[in-house]
């Protein structure tokens, strides 16, 4: 696909100039806290950063975030209400080197990927060996999400599936309705 074909696709499937100003997702970071502690998982990439309210929340919490996301708007509020930094960046072709991140952050993000397996193959390409990544995405079943803005929309089974294939387990799978959440770590596969 031509480069200019591609970054239009990102435009309208990532909804680039929708503002994300929320709540904090105090229930995920929650979860990522007790599975991702600061003290070992420390450096955090979170992808799909939006406009860096739940990252605030964890480098509040001790832990250095890198956050990547589109859309300008996200990235001004973030630099100018937060004090914080999000880069601009795809999260199909992640500009970090290998093994760079302890752990990854990914809420309501994975979804909107037009190729899964890369970024599945690119979350695992920069994580750290023993490092974990927690996804979390919307209930497949859940018709108000059949849209052309979540072309990877994938169950629970279909993510575990992927993620084996690029060297990440499962540690936990805490999916319910209306949610799929699942913790994976990177192992070395000998």
């Amino acid at each position: 696909m031509r480069r200019e074909n591609w970054i239009k696709y990102l435009k309208v499937t990532l909804q680039e100039n929708k503002l994300e100003v929320h709540e904090p997702n105090v229930e995920i970071l929650y979860v990522f806290t007790e599975y991702l502690p600061s003290d070992r998982y420390h450096h955090v990439l979170d992808i799909g950063a939006g406009a860096g309210i739940d990252m605030k929340v964890l480098m509040d919490k001790g832990y250095e975030v890198t956050g990547i996301g589109f859309g300008d708007e996200n990235i001004r509020y973030a630099r100018e209400e937060l004090g914080i930094e999000i880069i601009q960046m795809d999260m199909h072709a992640l500009k970090f080197k290998d093994e760079t991140f302890d752990g990854i952050l990914s809420i309501q993000t994975f979804e909107h990927a037009l190729s899964p397996f890369i970024v599945a193959s690119e979350i695992s390409r920069v994580l750290k060996f023993g490092g974990r990544a927690l996804i979390d995405t919307p209930d497949p079943d859940d018709e108000a999400m059949w849209s052309l803005h979540h072309p990877a929309l994938l169950y629970p089974k279909q993510l575990r599936r992927l993620f084996s294939l690029v060297d990440l387990q499962v540690i936990t799978d805490l999916s319910r309705e209306h949610r799929t959440q699942i913790i994976f770590e990177k192992y070395l596969d000998v």
